[in-house]
């Protein structure tokens, strides 16, 4: 997604600043794990550290999003395998 400025009143010439991917991941605190009630919350986080980092980095992102979610699932399926929920 792309910033959106075209309802501002102003004629002003923008120019796009972007974070590192390492700035933007922090916006990804929680790994997601499973819980369906935070998909959402989880989903506009990664939307907006998309929106922050230059297009050329979103594989970088893409892959350590990922991850989060792999570690929480492998977590998991460990803690189940061994009886501990």
């Amino acid at each position: 997604m792309k910033a959106d400025h075209s309802s501002d009143a102003s004629k002003a010439s923008y120019s796009t600043h972007y974070c590192s991917v390492a700035e933007a991941m922090k916006l990804l605190t929680h790994t997601f794990d499973g819980n369906k009630k935070k998909l959402r919350e989880f989903i506009d986080n990664v939307d907006v550290a998309f929106e922050l980092i230059y297009p050329s980095k979103h594989e970088i992102l893409l892959n350590f999003v990922k991850r989060r979610c792999q570690i929480k699932i492998n977590s998991q399926r460990f803690n189940a395998y061994l009886g501990i929920s």
